[in-house]
């Protein structure tokens, strides 16, 4: 392919919809970021907001707590209705789960961060979302150490969905499955629905939270199978939850989404989905290293003057490790970015040996509001190389919210 004909491939147009929340960012061929005005960010959430909790340096077992007898409470006939749409209708996306997650974890710590400094609640300090994998009892742990709900909030946020998004939720979700172009995933963190794409892998989910806006710091524990109705108790002598709040997570995966115990797949996602959240996300992860040492057996034998033979053996080490080092530079002014930034954003973001054949960073303000970055490669890019026209080939990525949703793009 001629050079003109590719760098022609590689600007592609980005349309922003009214009301809709747009963040663009190309894969290898450019690069391009829309942020929406907070006029209607609201309804581009990813998805309700389900605060958090943290982890007790990587140990999930023996966690100290008596749950009191807990209260059976009937699910809103509008979320009995959102679940079953949810895992009837993504379950062949059920990596979407993570991202939701993540992004409500993400929300609550945001709400902590801003009541610290407008109202003086809490610390703002030590913010972050940390994921583990129990592997013995088959369960994904999420945690942040966020804002926490109280039980009212916890009957609120998961027990209850407006009405009108669930009858509109249901409409545009018919809508998109005739439309083969579009997911029907990119849906559940617009209507704030997203909590529930947790049942895509688990058969139980239970909650744990600690809100900031309890006087006397209680937890209290949400349970759910799935079902018409969930459970709620007060958990005594909680010792899961550091600080003043938070919520913890627990995922009972099913048989068929065990996978999602392997710290690797976890990472990934995270990379993927939540590279751009501004609060550390950390996996606990198993890393295996390999070190030299004397060989006690092959030196019985060491005669005088002989170098101790040494043999290698494997030493596993168990860590916190952070996965979304990567700010977002389009979020800055042009004026505070350099051109080593741009580049070094470039190549770590698209996995590039070239350097940008030339770039624009610019922003806009109107009825819709965002900031763009838009990269053109000084090499043709691997997917354009491979199939010029194939309209799959994830050359354009879409954010929302520093959250990434889509790359998949037919028009």
């Amino acid at each position: 392919w001629s050079r003109p004909m590719w760098l022609a491939k590689s600007l592609i147009g980005a349309c922003l919809l009214a009301n809709t929340c747009l963040a663009f960012m190309p894969t290898g061929s450019n690069m391009l970021h829309l942020r929406s005005s907070g006029r209607f960010s609201s309804q581009c959430r990813a998805s309700p907001r389900v605060p958090a909790l943290k982890l007790s340096k990587g140990r999930t077992a023996g966690l100290r707590m008596t749950a009191v007898t807990p209260e059976t409470f009937e699910f809103q006939a509008e979320v009995s209705r959102v679940m079953d749409i949810i895992i009837n209708s993504l379950y062949s996306d059920k990596d979407v789960f993570l991202r939701e997650l993540v992004s409500n974890a993400a929300d609550a710590c945001d709400k902590k961060r801003f009541l610290a400094i407008t109202e003086n609640k809490g610390s703002a300090d030590n913010l972050e979302i940390r994921i583990q994998a129990d592997k013995d009892q088959k369960k994904l742990i999420i945690e942040d150490s966020g804002v926490g709900m109280t039980k009212e909030e916890l009957i609120n946020n998961l027990g209850r969905i407006a009405q009108s998004g669930t009858k509109q939720f249901a409409e545009m979700l018919k809508a998109k499955e005739k439309n083969k172009g579009d997911s029907a995933a990119n849906l559940i963190g617009q209507f704030g629905v997203g909590f529930y794409s947790g049942f895509l892998v688990a058969n139980k989910m239970t909650v744990t939270s600690k809100g900031l806006n309890d006087e006397q710091g209680r937890s209290y524990r949400w349970e759910s199978e799935a079902g018409s109705s969930y459970t709620i108790s007060e958990v005594e002598g909680d010792s899961s939850i550091e600080g003043k709040s938070g919520t913890r997570i627990e995922l009972t995966l099913r048989e068929d989404a065990e996978e999602y115990l392997d710290d690797l797949k976890i990472k990934a996602l995270v990379q993927r989905y939540s590279e751009f959240i501004n609060f550390p996300i950390k996996v606990f992860t198993t890393k295996t290293t390999y070190e030299q040492v004397d060989d006690e057996e092959a030196n019985k034998d060491l005669k005088e003057g002989e170098a101790p033979k040494k043999k290698t053996i494997p030493v596993t080490k168990q860590e916190w490790e952070v996965q979304n080092k990567q700010q977002p530079l389009w979020m800055r002014p042009p004026s505070q970015v350099t051109a080593e930034q741009y580049e070094e954003f470039y190549k770590s973001t698209f996995k590039a040996f070239d350097k940008p054949l030339t770039l624009s960073h610019f922003s806009l303000e109107g009825q819709v509001e965002f900031r763009a970055l838009l990269y053109v490669p000084s090499m043709l890019p691997f997917e354009l190389g491979s199939n010029m026209f194939d309209e799959n080939a994830g050359n354009m990525r879409l954010y929302v919210k520093r959250v990434f949703i889509n790359d998949k793009f037919t028009e």
